[in-house]
C-alpha cells in the first residue's frame, strides 16, 4: 500500500493565520524603527540631505512590507519614518541638539 504524505496532526504554529498579540505588534514596529533610525545615522554620515533620507528609508520599509505580496495593510508605523529620520538628523547635526 503507498504511503501518503498526509499529517494527522495540525499545529498552531503551522497556520499563517496565528492571531497577533499587542506585545508582539510593538516589537514588530520597534524592530523597524531600530532598523530606521540606524539607516538614518548611516545616511547623515554619508552627507544624505533628510529628505532623501527618508525617502531611502520608507522605500526599503515598504519594500519589506510589500503589500503586493504580503497581503495585509501598511502598518500605522511607516507614517512615523519622517519623525525618527528627522530626530536622528537633529541629534547628530552639530550645534542643534
Amino acid at each position: 500500500m503507498p504511503q501518503t504524505n498526509q499529517r494527522s496532526q495540525t499545529f498552531e504554529w503551522m497556520s499563517t493565520r496565528a492571531p497577533g498579540t499587542p506585545a508582539g505588534a510593538a516589537a514588530f514596529a520597534g524592530q523597524f524603527e531600530r532598523f530606521a533610525r540606524e539607516r538614518a545615522r548611516l545616511l547623515f554620515n554619508l552627507n544624505f540631505p533628510v529628505e532623501t533620507a527618508i525617502g531611502r528609508i520608507d522605500a526599503a520599509l515598504r519594500w519589506e512590507l510589500d503589500t503586493t505580496v504580503w497581503p495585509r495593510q501598511a502598518p500605522a508605523f511607516l507614517a512615523e519614518v519622517p519623525r525618527w529620520v528627522r530626530e536622528v538628523y537633529a541629534q547628530l547635526t552639530p550645534g542643534k541638539a
